[in-house]
């Protein structure tokens, strides 16, 4: 009886031992993936953060707005040039 549980305790050890071998193996990977992870995070926060400095570019805005009233002032032209037409 003793040798039997002898022998069951040492398969119970060499089957945690393999177990706790495979789990401390993985933490290496891990680091990878939160390395990975946070270069791309830092490149996303680059990217959003220039798109926001162009976005937000003031002599941009002033070209855009200028060009929209442009727009808007000659279709008011046109329109009203095509109601003054005689019919």
């Amino acid at each position: 009886m003793n040798k039997l549980l002898i022998v069951l305790l040492a398969v119970c050890l060499v089957n945690v031992h393999a177990f706790v071998k495979r789990d401390t193996a993985t933490p290496a990977a891990s680091d990878d993936i939160l390395k990975n992870l946070q270069k791309q995070f830092e490149e996303a926060s680059k990217n959003f953060g220039t798109q926001v400095q162009n976005a937000l570019d003031s002599d941009k805005i002033k070209k855009d707005v200028n060009d929209f009233i442009e727009n808007l002032s000659k279709t008011l032209k046109e329109l009203g040039e095509k109601k003054e037409t005689p019919k």
